[in-house]
C-alpha cells in the first residue's frame, strides 16, 4: 500500500487509548485492518462513516502514516477540514513557533524521520512543503484568535481609531486615544507630554508604490539589506519598514508615518512628538520639506516635533540613551535565515518576532513598571543630595554661567560641527600616556 499522504495532519498525540497503545513504533493500521482514527462525534465513530483515508500524521515522537475516518452528518465542502482542525493540536507548531522566536529553531523532519525509522529512513514520508504551508498560516490564525478577530467586528467598533482589523500588540503605557487617555488630555502641561506611535510593516503595494515616488529611492538598488523599526520610550516596536542598501531617510520617514498613523489622533489635538535618534542631525534639517512633499497629512506633526539624540538628552526621552537598541540583540539572530527567504515570507517571519517581543513586554510590564518605579523613588533622593551638593559647590558660577550664550554656532575650524556651551570639550580630557605618567 502507498504511503503517500494525501493530506497531513499536524498533531499532538491525541490518539485514543488504543492508538496510545501503539506508540510510534507500529502504524494503527497495522493492528486491525479497516480501522482509522474516528473524527467527530467525540471521538465515536459516525455511523455514515466512509471508508478509512490513509494520512500522514506528524507528531514530536515521528512521522506515522495511519488512517482517519470523517463524520459524514455534514455534506459540506469544509467538512473535512473542519474535523481535522478540531482533532488538530497545535502542540509541534507551539514547540517550533516557541524556538523560531528564540532563533533556536530545534524541530526539523530529519530529526522526526530519525525517530520514525532509524534504519530505513528514506521510507518515511516527507511532508516538509505541507509542513512549511502550515507554518505559514498557523501564526495568521493564532493571531486572529488572540485579538479575536474571530468574533465579528466587534473589536472594530471598541477600538475605532485603530486601523480596522489590525493585528499589533500595542504598548499598554504609550497614549492612545479613546483607550487610556483621560477628557480634556489636551490640557496637559507641555513638559509632560509625549508620544509614539504604534505599527508594523507596510502593505507591499503601498512600499514600492513609495519607493517609486520618493526621488532620493529612485536610483537606488532596491534590493533589501535590512531593516528599520521606530519603538516607543517603553521599547515596544510600534513600525517597521525594509531598508533598501543603507539606512536612507526617506525610508525612515515612512516608518515614522507608519507609526504615526497606526493610533491617529483628532487633527489638532495631537500631543507633541520627542523623536530620538543615533543621527538625527543629519536627518532633522530638510525633514520638514520632504514631509510636506511625501507626507502631507502628518507633516503638522512634524513641525512641531521635538529633536533629540539619545544618548546626549535621556532626561527629555524619558529612556536610557542606548534602550532603543535593546531588542536588536534578539532581532539580529534571525538576520541570516530571513535574508535567504522570499519577500513575503520573510515579513512574515519579522512580524512574529516583532509581535513576540512586544508580547512579552506586556506580560511583563506591570512587574517592571513597579520596579522601575522603586527605583525612581532611591534614584530621586541619591540625585538630590548630589544637586544640592552642586549647587553649594558651585554657588559662585551659576551668575556668570546664566550670561553665557546658550545658542549653537558653527565651529569656525571645521565648519562641519556645531558647538554650544553644552559641547563636550575632548581636548580636556587625558591621554592614556598622560593617565599612566
Amino acid at each position: 500500500m502507498s504511503r503517500c499522504p494525501r493530506f497531513v495532519v499536524l498533531a499532538g498525540l491525541l490518539f485514543t487509548s488504543t492508538s496510545l497503545f501503539i506508540g510510534h513504533m507500529y502504524d494503527i493500521l497495522t493492528i486491525q485492518d479497516g480501522y482509522g482514527i474516528p473524527l467527530g462525534h467525540d471521538g465515536d465513530i459516525c455511523p455514515k462513516a466512509l471508508k478509512p483515508l490513509l494520512m500522514s500524521l506528524v507528531d514530536l515522537t515521528g512521522v506515522h502514516a495511519t488512517k482517519f475516518t470523517f463524520c459524514q452528518c455534514d455534506k459540506g465542502p469544509l467538512n473535512k477540514w473542519r474535523q481535522l482542525f478540531q482533532f488538530w493540536s497545535s502542540l509541534p507548531l507551539a514547540n517550533y513557533n516557541a524556538d523560531n522566536q528564540k532563533s533556536q529553531p530545534t524541530i526539523t523532519f530529519r530529526s522526526l524521520h530519525r525517530l520514525t525509522d532509524n534504519v530505513f529512513t528514506g521510507n518515511v514520508p516527507d511532508p516538509y512543503k505541507q509542513f512549511l504551508f502550515v507554518t505559514w498560516i498557523w501564526p495568521l490564525l493564532e493571531a486572529e484568535k488572540w485579538f479575536g478577530r474571530l468574533h465579528g467586528n466587534g473589536m472594530n467598533q471598541l477600538f475605532p481609531c485603530c486601523p480596522k482589523d489590525n493585528l499589533i500588540v500595542y504598548c499598554p503605557a504609550c497614549l492612545e486615544q479613546s483607550v487610556n487617555m483621560e477628557p480634556r488630555w489636551e490640557k496637559t502641561p507641555l513638559h509632560l507630554r509625549y508620544i509614539s506611535g504604534r505599527a508594523y510593516m507596510p502593505m507591499e503595494k503601498r512600499y514600492q508604490h513609495y519607493l517609486k515616488t520618493v526621488l532620493q529611492l529612485q536610483k537606488e538598488n532596491q534590493r533589501i539589506s535590512g531593516n528599520v523599526n521606530i519603538q516607543c520610550d517603553h521599547i515596544f516596536v510600534t513600525s517597521c519598514v525594509d531598508l533598501t542598501v543603507g539606512e536612507q531617510f526617506s525610508i525612515v520617514d515612512l516608518a515614522m508615518e507608519l507609526n504615526l498613523e497606526a493610533a491617529p489622533f483628532d487633527h489638532g489635538t495631537e500631543p507633541n512628538c520627542v523623536w530620538s535618534y543615533n543621527n538625527i542631525c543629519a536627518l532633522s534639517p530638510n525633514i520638514s520639506d520632504h514631509w510636506h512633499k511625501y507626507h502631507k497629512h502628518f507633516a503638522h506633526i512634524i513641525d512641531k516635533s521635538c529633536w533629540i539624540i539619545p544618548v546626549i538628552h535621556p532626561c527629555l526621552a524619558h529612556l536610557h540613551g542606548e534602550t532603543a537598541e535593546y531588542g536588536w540583540a534578539i532581532f539580529n539572530g534571525i538576520g541570516p535565515s530571513v535574508l535567504q527567504m522570499s519577500p513575503g515570507h520573510q515579513i512574515d517571519t519579522l512580524i512574529i518576532h516583532y509581535g513576540d517581543w512586544n508580547w512579552r513586554k506586556l506580560v511583563g510590564y506591570v512587574q517592571q513598571a513597579i520596579k522601575d518605579f522603586t527605583n525612581a523613588r532611591k534614584l530621586y533622593v541619591d540625585k538630590c543630595d548630589h544637586f544640592v551638593g552642586l549647587c553649594e559647590l558651585y554657588e559662585t558660577k551659576v551668575l556668570q554661567w546664566t550670561t553665557m550664550d546658550h545658542s549653537p554656532h558653527l565651529d569656525p575650524r571645521s565648519k562641519h560641527t556645531m558647538l554650544s556651551v553644552y559641547s563636550h570639550n575632548n581636548n580636556k580630557a587625558p591621554t592614556l600616556k598622560g593617565l599612566v605618567d
